[in-house]
């Protein structure tokens, strides 16, 4: 095909984009976070999880995402975001694992869908949990933060001896759809 042509195709497709009933289309941006796993030997007692509930909260974690998820939706009209929590264990506990992600540390565990996305899943083999946000939340985000809280026990009557290699292993992805075309 000549270039003219190629090129009188290429603006008709870009001006496809603004006349009404042309197909209209999104993309769903993928920012994953580095979440931590959660080493039980730190919070079991005597190198045990005992068989009643052990409750303890994680340190807050940050990641820096001002040349990732804000450069990407800065000023983008965001249709929706979701955060997706992936989570796994091998060791013979119970329990939940309440986690949290927010722009601001203050806010973390916050029930205000504006302030911060928590929440709580149970502690198994391999769960995934995909829960919608606020499309604000994160729009001007620099930072986003998370933290954990977690209620365990062992399985046994005795509790579950637990080793620094026996973990819950989180990971967490922040999905931001943006249209393409308007």
């Amino acid at each position: 095909m000549p270039r003219r042509a190629l090129s009188l195709v290429a603006l008709l497709g870009a001006l496809a984009c603004d006349i009404p009933g042309a197909p209209k289309w999104s993309a769903e941006f993928l920012f994953p976070l580095d979440v931590p796993d959660i080493v039980l030997a730190d919070y079991g007692v005597g190198g045990v999880i005992p068989p009643t509930d052990v409750t303890f909260v994680t340190p807050i974690e940050s990641q820096d995402v001002s040349g990732g998820l804000s450069e990407k939706i800065l000023g983008e009209d965001i249709t929706a975001i979701s955060a997706e929590i992936i989570s796994g264990t091998d060791v013979a506990v119970t329990g939940t694992v309440t986690f949290t992600i927010a722009t601001d540390p203050a806010n973390l565990f916050s029930a205000n869908p504006q302030q911060a996305v928590t929440v709580q899943f149970p502690i198994a083999a391999v769960d995934t949990t995909r829960v919608t946000a606020d499309p604000t939340l994160f729009k001007n985000a620099a930072t986003l933060y998370y933290q954990s809280s977690v209620t365990a026990r062992g399985a046994s009557p005795g509790g579950t001896p637990v080793s620094p290699g026996d973990n819950v292993r989180l990971g967490a992805n922040i999905f931001a759809t943006i249209p393409v075309s308007k």
